[in-house]
């Protein structure tokens, strides 16, 4: 089996979904909730203006690791699946889309072994 991997949704015409492909988008309960220009939910900045997309994006990867249910229903229901988001391309040194985290999450060997890797 491949390894899952993120896929960017389009609208471009005849393109579909990849089979084995979970829409993590704003649309349904994987989205980022950490939206910009809007106050953060949850964590230590609750109630701040989230500034810009990789704000949103530094917020969700610093507290989603920290979030038991979140891992544990990622891992649940998002491992082994490739994750579409509408994110751009990612860059060659760092995906700064929540659907890399998400499948970081879902995939990892070992949760605490990720929670170390990107400092939480």
């Amino acid at each position: 089996m491949d390894k899952p991997k993120r896929i960017q949704l389009s609208r471009a015409k005849g393109w579909r979904m990849p089979p084995n492909t979970v829409k993590v988008d704003r649309t349904t309960k994987w989205g980022n909730p950490f939206v910009p220009g809007k106050p953060a939910p949850f964590g230590p900045t609750k109630g701040a203006i989230v500034a810009d997309k990789r704000h949103a994006f530094v917020l969700f990867r610093s507290l989603a690791p920290l979030d038991a249910k979140l891992v544990a229903a990622a891992r649940a229901e998002l491992a082994g699946r490739n994750l579409a988001c509408w994110c751009g391309k990612p860059d060659p040194y760092e995906d700064a889309c929540h659907a890399a985290v998400l499948l970081e999450l879902a995939n990892a060997e070992e949760v605490a072994v990720l929670k170390e890797a990107i400092g939480g």
